[in-house]
């Protein structure tokens, strides 16, 4: 089939009647005008493709300070909002990041889908990586790297940075009659891009004061906050007490060193800069001024070895498996223990997929030439059914619009397990049922048997769908409130040309 370009497939817009609302082309308008500024005494590499070539307008843009001109530098992953549904990047947010000799990365992520989570953070944990793999080509130390989300890139970060060791979510995706189906996803991607390297991060910036993780800690039948996550500041109206419903407490009670400000007001979404607000010591700042001085301490600063990361970070096995533990830093030793006890330097090093059984828990800290042994990442792993294997091969398919789509996804240990789909399955409509949406939604023209885990659908509209494909084995008497399962993902990108 002829290549065609992203931008190409998009404009056309083709006259099929719509079961609901008023279809829209599947194209991120203010993303695709995009042009990254300069920024005096920076050197920018623009739209640099980091994700498969067929997602044609997902980039990434990277300032490099010119000073100083020695050494590696800290990293800031900056993550844009606009409700998972366009791009509302404010350069002049981290222009001081730049001229502080912040090395600046922001990059696009999927908009307009029907599952944005957890896609997104599938996107930016890529990102990620792919700037680790390319350290050296933009000056970064990966051992500092960190990330400031707003608004919905807030939530990316919190969704990335703070996933539990189950990583397991519920999505709802509406089809055409508007009911909601829910459907099972890993938080973080099995088979990532530069599988590698490492996603783990030094700090977390994040407005909305951060009020997503207090529901992770609460309301899930596995809390998501572990000792081993990075450090978050976030923004808060009132003063923070120890009785205060807030993530910096939750995150200082397992030992994580949380900050933040408070004074805003009610608004802690996308605050102004220059808003004024106050230390938890006291003293008087502005938004913008106390996050620049957040990242120096955490990222410039920092004393400690990041954690390492643990693939799987516990959960379910039927018997002996493999686990990974991977490194910020190439100069970074990993030690570890399966008996309990917290691992030191002089524990086994880790130089191999290390073999764990049921009912035991593997432990594992960083260890770096002048900085403190990380915290410790832990690893519980329990009795439970075989996990799924997709064997079916994370590419690129391509139909045409109008022409029906089939595609049989497959794995091993897929008996009794429940299939799922997420991520852009649809065309995107700008109302739906009289109600507007923010942002604009999708008509799903494409959906999974939960039984044969069979892809299927007639496109109406072109352009690019990153569709992930979930298989799921539930352990006995698992439910919705106490979800114990075993589960496997692969990401697929459908074209759709004209």
């Amino acid at each position: 089939m002829a290549r065609t370009t992203w931008v190409n497939v998009a404009i056309a817009v083709f006259a099929v009647a719509s079961t609901a609302g008023q279809d829209v082309p599947l194209r991120p308008e203010k993303a695709l005008k995009w042009r990254p500024p300069a920024i005096k005494g920076a050197a920018l590499h623009a739209r640099i493709p980091y994700l498969q070539p067929e997602r044609e307008w997902e980039r990434m843009d990277v300032w490099v300070p010119q000073e100083p001109d020695d050494g590696p530098l800290p990293c800031v992953v900056a993550v844009y909002g606009g409700g998972y549904g366009e791009k509302n990047l404010a350069v002049k947010d981290f222009r001081p990041l730049v001229s502080r000799g912040f090395v600046v990365a922001a990059p696009d992520y999927a908009l307009k889908a029907n599952t944005p989570v957890p896609l997104c953070s599938w996107d930016v944990a890529n990102a990620i990586r792919f700037l680790r793999a390319h350290a050296a080509r933009f000056r970064i130390d990966p051992e500092r790297i960190g990330i400031w989300g707003w608004s919905a890139g807030g939530w990316i970060a919190q969704d990335l940075c703070y996933a539990g060791p189950e990583r397991i979510v519920t999505a709802n995706l509406r089809d055409d009659a508007g009911k909601k189906h829910p459907c099972l996803l890993p938080m973080l991607q099995p088979r990532p891009q530069y599988p590698e390297q490492s996603v783990r991060l030094q700090a977390v910036v994040s407005d909305w004061g951060a009020g997503k993780l207090w529901d992770r800690r609460e309301k899930t039948p596995v809390p998501w906050l572990s000792p081993d996550d990075p450090p978050l500041f976030t923004c808060y109206a009132e003063a923070r007490t120890d009785e205060t419903v807030n993530p910096v407490v939750l995150l200082r009670r397992l030992g994580v060193p949380a900050r933040g400000v408070y004074g805003l007001g009610r608004n802690t979404h996308v605050p102004d800069l220059r808003t004024p607000c106050v230390h938890e010591d006291g003293r008087r700042t502005t938004w913008g001024e106390s996050i620049y001085d957040f990242l120096e301490r955490a990222l410039k600063n920092c004393d400690t070895a990041t954690a390492p990361e643990m693939r799987p970070h516990g959960g379910l096995i039927d018997g002996p498996t493999a686990v990974r533990l991977l490194t910020a830093h190439s100069a970074g030793t990993i030690h570890y223990t399966l008996d309990g006890s917290t691992p030191t330097a002089d524990s086994p090093r880790y130089a191999a997929p290390v073999t764990v059984r049921p009912g035991q828990t593997l432990k594992a800290i960083a260890v770096r030439p002048l900085l403190q042994p990380s915290r410790v990442t832990a690893g519980t792993f329990a009795q439970g059914p075989p996990r799924p294997r997709i064997t079916t091969k994370q590419q690129v398919y391509h139909t045409r619009v109008g022409e029906a789509f089939r595609l049989r996804v497959k794995a091993g240990n897929a008996e009794n397990a429940t299939w799922y789909a997420g991520g852009i399955l649809g065309d995107s409509f700008r109302s739906y049922g009289g109600k507007r949406f923010n942002p604009p939604r999708t008509i799903p023209w494409l959906r999974i048997d939960p039984k044969t885990g069979e892809l299927s659908g007639t496109p109406r509209l072109a352009g690019v769908y990153p569709v992930i494909v979930s298989c799921v084995r539930e352990a006995e008497g698992s439910s919705r409130r106490d979800l114990r399962a075993t589960i496997d993902a692969a990401l697929l990108v459908l074209r759709v040309s004209q």
